[in-house]
């Protein structure tokens, strides 16, 4: 008969098991988030700002992204990929995702996202904002990171070419107070 050979484990080992098992019978072990309300946040090896989101290189290699719904290409109608707004260039719409319309602008071959909401005026202030529409920049900083100058005027001209346009029949389109009370785990970015 053949003999495994057994690992040993340390007493340490056993001790900070049996510990972490105990905090999580006390705690209550976590309920796994849905893959619709987790946020790059929650992931300890998130993308660096640097990484361009995988929408960029889907977009780069011809590769479509969802299609949005006919409601979002109304509002985007004449604005194809490669659009000029400011010092940017349109990426990529996507589809309303947690309650919000991504796109993805690129400064000097540099992608960012930009995430579009509903205006309210009680909430959060956006960068840019139209009557109907609040234009957030995706950067993971709560408010609490500058936005780079360039990278504001392209969404003050994204903001000023939609700023006409009806955006009434996006029912899914959220306040950024709406979309955190609705999603407050969301993955936010789109790549």
């Amino acid at each position: 008969m053949a003999q495994r050979k057994q690992k040993k484990v340390s007493r340490r080992n056993v001790v900070a098991g049996l510990s972490a098992v105990a905090a999580l019978a006390a705690t209550g072990a976590p309920k796994k988030a849905a893959a619709s309300e987790r946020r790059s946040s929650d992931y300890p090896g998130k993308p660096s700002a640097k990484k361009p989101p995988r929408a960029v290189e889907e977009a780069k290699a011809g590769v479509s992204p969802a299609k949005p719904t006919p409601e979002v290409q109304a509002l985007f109608s004449g604005l194809a990929p490669g659009a000029p707004l400011g010092p940017c260039a349109l990426v990529a719409v996507h589809p309303l995702t947690c309650g919000s319309i991504p796109v993805v602008l690129e400064q000097r071959g540099t992608p960012f996202q930009i995430d579009i909401m509903r205006s309210d005026t009680e909430g959060p202030q956006a960068p840019e904002q139209t009557g109907s529409l609040a234009f957030f920049i995706s950067n993971q900083g709560d408010g609490n990171r500058v936005t780079q100058q360039e990278q504001h005027e392209g969404i003050k001209a994204l903001a000023c070419e939609l700023a006409t346009r009806d955006a009434s029949k996006l029912k899914d389109l959220l306040t950024f107070r709406q979309r955190q009370a609705r999603f407050p785990r969301g993955i936010y970015e789109v790549g």
